[in-house]
């Protein structure tokens, strides 16, 4: 009986440290105070709050995971002084997740990323505390140039924390960053508070996703003054916050005083899709597209904002007379559409004698030579805007938001105004996101992040990509090219017990294609990939103790 107990035991703690590590990753926890590059060749698993402490720097090779411990919820901390250097590639992104399995995800299964960088905010004394259960990290500083590295082509899934009222980890926390740093390319999914906030700082930034969120897809605070493009934000109505979920939400600071400098970052080309894109009626937590307060005087050009109970909402007198009677807060060249109130003032606001005598004139820019408001557009409906598709039929319908051609959007969209002459912004002639290219695919981006398995395949059945074939087995795939489909043929020299599936070029499984005994002689097993992104991927086929490897490119 003693040991039958100690195995017992022994299993237990086992199965207990597996579903705490299922893929039998490095832990990574406490600090780091040298520089260490995590690699593709490993996965990692965040505990507690790993900070990197300056001076030294985080790298991360392209295709690395790294997964976020539920139990301690795992963070990643970059201090000020210290720097991040996450360069992954379009075909191989950098994938930051749950430690959960498929089915057991769900959004704030672990902490986030917070950067936390030395440019200016309008906190007193320019510094302050970053949200969160970590030990204190304090950002803020003078230098607006300051760089804490670079963060490409990444996905950040199931991550934020709302540990209390105003102290939470949102997806990627931006701290007082510096425009020295390069981010773009974030694909957020899931996040359990905001997918994006910057707190301060000055940090350009394009090509970021919002995917289901919980609260505010993009919050701007304490004096943030960044340039942004191409963004793309999509709402589930069963994802949602008891603080309002909005689309934008931007304060100055906390209070909304007059604390310099003012949060006025600009933001272009965004596509804000709330909950009444794809359903008839909207939660009572979901609030508005854009919600614009506490004298925050951001702008928005060139975008869509659609689906919201309310679309854009200037809330305080304060925010207000940024809009028409200072004129720092501008809204140009946009599209509301589908909103059930397009247009709102909030906070007990009025709207003053300035540039235009109404809010609607303001809008649609009658008014003032100094109302910098022109090529505003309101629908009723989204239909009219000519998307190629809105709503998702779970994975295998994922989101496309190309605009199609002689459509609302198409045209429009202007870069004239003079806060958009800085040469970060590319000029387009569209609104919203994107026009005939979905930026979004070749497998950095991921609407499937629900259904994605992340661990490797036991070693007897690989996912690389770039194995050598250990035996043939005359695998062909025809045709090959493909589009909506192929055919993998085979050879088996005598029956036996095969495993067949398919994988991208990150080692992810992207289907299972078949699972049993098969008879001597030519087989065969279909592969659809109507539904998967251009690229090239790997049909493993294992028979027996014999395998193959054929690689299949998929154009669309």
């Amino acid at each position: 009986m003693k040991k039958l107990l100690s195995f017992s035991l022994a299993f237990f703690a086992a199965v207990a440290s597996f579903a705490q590590n299922p893929c039998n990753c490095e832990v990574l926890e406490g600090n780091q105070t040298v520089n260490k590059t995590l690699v593709s060749t490993k996965c990692y698993l965040l505990k507690g709050c790993y900070t990197v402490k300056a001076p030294a720097r985080l790298g991360i090779q392209a295709g690395t995971k790294i997964f976020g411990d539920k139990d301690s919820k795992g963070s990643l901390i970059i201090e000020r002084g210290a720097q991040i250097n996450a360069q992954g590639q379009e075909t191989l992104p950098i994938i930051f997740t749950s430690n959960q399995p498929v089915g057991s995800r769900q959004p704030g299964d672990w902490g986030g990323i917070i950067i936390a960088g030395k440019a200016p905010n309008n906190q007193p004394g320019g510094e302050f505390t970053v949200e969160g259960p970590c030990t204190p990290i304090t950002a803020g500083g003078t230098d607006p140039n300051d760089n804490s590295g670079t963060l490409r082509f990444a996905r950040i899934e199931y991550a934020g924390i709302a540990f209390s009222a105003n102290n939470e980890i949102n997806s990627l926390t931006l701290a007082s960053v510096g425009r020295g740093t390069k981010i773009d390319h974030i694909f957020v999914s899931y996040a359990n508070d905001d997918a994006f906030e910057w707190f301060g700082g000055t940090v350009n930034t394009k090509y970021l996703v919002a995917y289901k969120t919980r609260d505010d897809d993009f919050d701007t605070d304490f004096g943030y003054s960044g340039l942004n493009q191409f963004g793309l934000a999509i709402r589930d109505n069963n994802y949602h916050d008891v603080s309002g979920s909005n689309g934008f939400e931007s304060d100055n600071n906390a209070t909304g005083t007059t604390d310099l400098p003012q949060t006025q970052a600009i933001f272009s080309n965004y596509t804000v899709m709330g909950p009444l894109s794809c359903n008839a009626t909207a939660h009572a937590e979901f609030k508005n597209g854009a919600q614009i307060r506490r004298n925050s005087s951001i702008s928005i050009f060139n975008s869509v904002i659609a689906g919201w109970p309310t679309g854009l909402l200037l809330d305080g007198q304060l925010t207000v007379n940024n809009a028409n009677v200072n004129n720092t807060l501008n809204f140009a060249h946009n599209i509301l559409a589908g909103n059930t109130t397009p247009l709102a003032l909030g906070g007990g606001a009025t709207w003053p004698a300035g540039c235009s005598s109404t809010l609607s004139n303001w809008f649609k820019g009658f008014g003032a030579v100094a109302c910098k408001e022109i090529g505003n557009e309101t629908f009723p409906g989204i239909a009219s805007l000519g998307y190629r598709k809105t709503c998702t039929n779970g994975c295998t319908d994922a989101p496309v938001f190309r605009i199609k051609p002689s459509s609302t959007l198409d045209s429009g969209g202007s870069f004239t105004e003079p806060q958009l002459l800085d040469p970060f912004f590319e000029v387009v002639t569209y609104r919203g996101a994107m026009y005939l290219t979905d930026w979004t695919k070749n497998a950095w981006g991921n609407f499937c992040a629900d259904t994605t398995h992340y661990c490797p395949a036991p070693s007897n059945f690989r996912t690389s990509g770039v194995e050598e074939v250990e035996s043939t087995l005359g695998a062909v795939a025809v045709p090959n090219p493909t589009v909506d489909a192929t055919v993998v043929s085979f050879v088996l020299a005598e029956g036996a017990q095969v495993e067949v599936a398919a994988f991208n070029g990150n080692g992810e499984k992207v289907a299972d294609l078949a699972n049993g005994f098969m008879s001597e002689g030519e087989n065969s097993v279909a592969f659809s990939t109507a539904n998967l992104n251009s690229g090239l991927y790997f049909v493993k086929i294992k028979a027996g103790k014999k395998y193959q490897t054929v690689k299949v490119s998929v154009t669309k």
